[in-house]
């Protein structure tokens, strides 16, 4: 597999769904670190316009422990599952990239500066989800808003 790049469109397939993602991220620093959007899901048989899908505003999916709109996680997946492809590339993807790591504030990976408490509340965490967790929580907005 060639090495994912911003805007890489990848399937995330399911049982009875595969989530339609779109990379907004790929760290230079830390090993295999990427952000990703859901642009959409849908049924396994279903077809859709990449061009299309790239337009309209990624799904927000609300869990039990959150919510989330940018997921963070390892092109080691690519590797290991067979279920996470690569389906094409779209340039154009704006996502904004500032986060919290510790209690470190960084721009993509541009160190920006130390955060206090109340700072860092304030902004997105950088939590990477290994892909069952991603699994789990595509599974769950299935289960409970589709």
């Amino acid at each position: 597999m060639s090495k994912i790049k911003v805007g890489d469109i990848f399937e995330i397939t399911l049982e009875s769904h595969k989530a339609i993602c779109w990379v907004f991220w790929v760290s230079k620093i830390q090993k295999g670190a990427f952000g990703f959007v859901i642009q959409d899901i849908v049924k396994n048989n279903d077809e859709y316009n990449l061009k299309d899908l790239c337009q309209k505003k990624p799904i927000s999916i609300e869990v039990p422990k959150g919510i989330y709109r940018e997921i963070y996680s390892d092109t080691v997946y690519f590797k290991r599952h067979r279920h996470w492809n690569i389906v094409g590339h779209k340039d154009g993807i704006n996502i904004d990239l500032m986060h919290v790591i510790g209690c470190s504030l960084y721009n993509g990976d541009e160190y920006i500066k130390n955060l206090d408490s109340s700072e860092s509340n304030q902004c997105r965490t950088f939590m990477s989800c290994g892909y069952k967790a991603v699994e789990n929580i595509v599974s769950y907005y299935i289960n409970n808003s589709m």
